[in-house]
């Protein structure tokens, strides 16, 4: 049985990278609300910029 307090997030995402020869890890991963169409479109509902953020966003959902 699923609780009515379950919460589902489905995302879909689009990424892009910096150059490799940049010294610090450096991305942009935008996260927009899922859509049967899988679009990437809109605003993001989260835009993630580096490992920190990225491993604070996957704890927040567990």
């Amino acid at each position: 049985m699923i609780s009515s307090n379950t919460k589902h997030n489905e995302f879909i995402f689009a990424t892009s990278t910096g150059e490799a020869s940049s010294p610090v890890d450096e991305f942009i991963l935008e996260l927009f609300d899922y859509s049967p169409n899988q679009s990437c479109e809109g605003t993001p509902r989260k835009i993630i910029t580096n490992f920190e953020e990225l491993i604070d966003f996957f704890e927040s959902i567990e």
